[in-house]
């Protein structure tokens, strides 16, 4: 249907060292013709993620789970339209992270060691709306979130008619 999605961990490097925290948020896009519906938490925790070193074998991902409710939004995205929702924090290298854990900042630990090349992959959660609920289609404000989606800037290959 068009809908992709993509982790985006910041700062963006080339290498990180033992110890860093990632900021991550997940970006959804709608690359089709027609628009998406869709839901997804607002705070991404439980998507899987897994982690590889340079022979292939599998580096042990591990982290906390939070407790309470996480609230769910709908997207109504456009053809080209995209929308970020947060994702939790990403540390590198096996350990405590007790201020991160206590604040929430951290919900993955890649327990990588020094020196590996980690090639790492996410799976994101969402749930496609096929139908309204009771047959009713509600107004357009209303299954659409507008904050934080927007149409994708245009790049250098583009170009659009005015």
């Amino acid at each position: 249907n068009g809908l992709r999605a993509a982790w985006l961990l910041e700062p963006r490097a080339e290498q990180y060292a033992l110890g860093a925290v990632l900021k991550a948020r997940v970006l959804f896009h709608n690359t089709g013709q027609a628009p998406v519906v869709f839901q997804t938490e607002t705070w991404h925790q439980y998507d899987g993620h897994n982690a590889r070193d340079a022979k292939g074998a599998e580096i042990i991902v591990s982290g906390p789970r939070y407790s309470g409710i996480t609230p769910m939004a709908t997207f109504r995205l456009a053809p080209g339209e995209y929308c970020e929702v947060e994702g939790h924090g990403i540390a590198i290298g096996a350990g405590e992270y007790e201020e991160e854990r206590s604040t929430g900042r951290v919900g993955a630990i890649i327990e990588a060691k020094e020196g590996d090349a980690v090639t790492l992959s996410h799976s994101v959660v969402t749930i496609r709306k096929t139908r309204w609920s009771f047959g009713k289609r509600p107004s357009p404000n209303a299954s659409r979130t507008k904050r934080r989606c927007r149409p994708l800037p245009p790049t250098a290959s583009s170009s659009s008619a005015a």
